[in-house]
């Protein structure tokens, strides 16, 4: 019973991995990026509505 495999040892996860931590800065500043840009809108609609 002890031969279950583990979920994060499928040999199709090695070029994920390194292509998600080659891309993890990015997506990071991408992700900042729209959050400030959809605060920066709600802010916008905000004070035109108010």
């Amino acid at each position: 019973m002890s031969e279950s495999p583990l979920p994060d040892h499928h040999p199709h996860s090695e070029p994920v991995t390194t292509a998600t931590s080659a891309a993890g800065p990015w997506i990071a500043v991408l992700l900042a990026a729209t959050g400030i840009l959809l605060l920066c809108v709600a802010l916008a609609l905000v004070a035109a509505t108010g």
